[in-house]
């Protein structure tokens, strides 16, 4: 197993499984990219202190790994349920959920420096009986798009 494969999984493992947010410090540099925006270890800590309060007892599943140089990819099916405010706006349901996602990460000398990442935050949703519905102003154009075609 190569380094940068061994870090991911004890960064998933200990700070994403266990909520050991201690180890962010030992997994992130002070500062480090996180979808193109400049991230910090607070902010990735407070991050998953609202996952946790959440969905506690989140869990992801590691179904693949690929590395390639510097870059490791990760597929992950996440289990939880949810047993506390979503987004700031979903009220607590205590449905159980599972959702994939895949991050890309680049680890440079034993440190995760940049991330890629998505999840199917839609499926979340729907699990939930959350319906999307969009403001009549937008219905009428989406309807009036179709009659058109």
């Amino acid at each position: 197993m190569q380094v940068s494969e061994e870090v991911v999984r004890q960064w998933i493992e200990q700070v994403w499984n266990a909520g050991n947010l201690q180890q962010i410090d030992h997994f992130h540099p002070p500062t480090f990219q996180n979808e193109g925006a400049l991230a910090t270890r607070a902010a990735v800590r407070a991050w998953h202190e609202q996952m946790r309060t959440t969905f506690p007892g989140l869990h992801y599943a590691i179904e693949e790994i690929v590395v390639a140089g510097d870059r490791v990819v990760v597929r992950w099916l996440a289990r939880a349920t949810h047993q506390g405010t979503l987004w700031g706006m979903i009220p607590p349901t205590g449905k159980s959920v599972t959702w994939p996602g895949i991050h890309i990460v680049r680890v440079e000398a034993g440190q995760i420096v940049k991330i890629w990442a998505v999840a199917n935050q839609a499926s979340i949703l729907q699990q939930l009986g959350v319906r999307l519905v969009p403001p009549p102003s937008d219905a009428n154009e989406l309807q009036n798009e179709s009659n058109q075609q």
